[in-house]
């Protein structure tokens, strides 16, 4: 049972960490006067931070792991919401067409 959360958490973070690098390019401004979009902005802040969490994942201990797993539940849980719920978004979009 551990196991099986802790390889969810290391993917979701994972994901996230690749999404924020998609986020940084696709949704970069164009021009200087450009507003900054909302997932540019999130790009540029949550990165490094998530970046070493990951990184948790893949060189720290097994007390490491599960130390961050106790310490950083929720949010752990509200960013697997978010992207069950963007997901779901998708995919009743992609059944719309």
């Amino acid at each position: 049972m551990y196991y099986q959360q802790e390889q969810q958490t290391f993917r979701l973070l994972n994901n996230y960490c690749l999404s924020l690098e998609k986020w940084r390019e696709d949704y970069k401004p164009a021009t200087p006067d450009e507003d900054f979009h909302p997932l540019f902005i999130e790009s540029l802040t949550k990165y490094e931070q998530y970046n070493y969490y990951r990184d948790i994942f893949i060189t720290g201990t097994e007390d490491e792991r599960r130390d961050f797993m106790k310490i950083y539940a929720k949010e752990i849980a509200d960013l697997e919401a978010r992207f069950t719920q963007s997901t779901k978004k998708r995919r009743s979009l992609s059944h719309e067409r």
